[in-house]
């Protein structure tokens, strides 16, 4: 009978305590938590939001090159670092501008593709942006030193 009057007030006790808990838990619910706590004003999240923007704004410009004088070379600025009156600063920085953006080198590949090409197609080999030029230039040269021989030979007929 002692076991079993250990374990009926264990059991007693246990109950008491959940009951307890959910009652402390309908005083303090969320909603009436988030009434008691005091909100955060409208200006002090877009301060943040603010701040945050800007930093991820001067982290593009450090990682793409922009602070200094690289923004001559590489696009202008987006973030405001150097003050809202910086001429190299974009006027809006969430949109592109192709004026206003680096677009990288225009010229593509170092090497130019050969315009032999075997059975599928592929081209043989490829050539310096050098050698691509000289060949370009001795195709020019073959076609007009044709062009002169036909000419040469259409002056050498005899004239009616």
């Amino acid at each position: 009978t002692d076991a079993f009057g250990m374990r009926s007030t264990i059991l007693l006790l246990l109950v008491c305590r959940s009951q307890a808990l959910v009652v402390i838990g309908a005083i303090h619910t969320p909603a009436t938590r988030a009434a008691a706590r005091p909100r955060a004003t409208a200006s002090t999240m877009g301060f943040f939001q603010d701040l945050l923007k800007e930093l991820d704004h001067f982290a593009d410009d450090a990682a793409m090159r922009r602070l200094g004088n690289g923004s001559k070379f590489y696009g202008r600025r987006k973030s405001n670092f150097y003050g809202e009156d910086d001429p190299q600063r974009k006027k809006d920085p969430l949109t592109a501008n192709a004026e206003e953006d680096y677009r990288g080198p225009a010229g593509g590949s170092y090497f130019v593709l050969s315009k032999e090409r075997d059975e599928q197609g592929r081209p043989l080999s490829f050539l310096s942006r050098k050698e691509a030029r000289a060949q370009r230039q001795a195709e020019e040269n073959r076609k007009w030193s044709k062009e002169s021989l036909l000419d040469d030979f259409v002056d050498a007929l005899p004239k009616e």
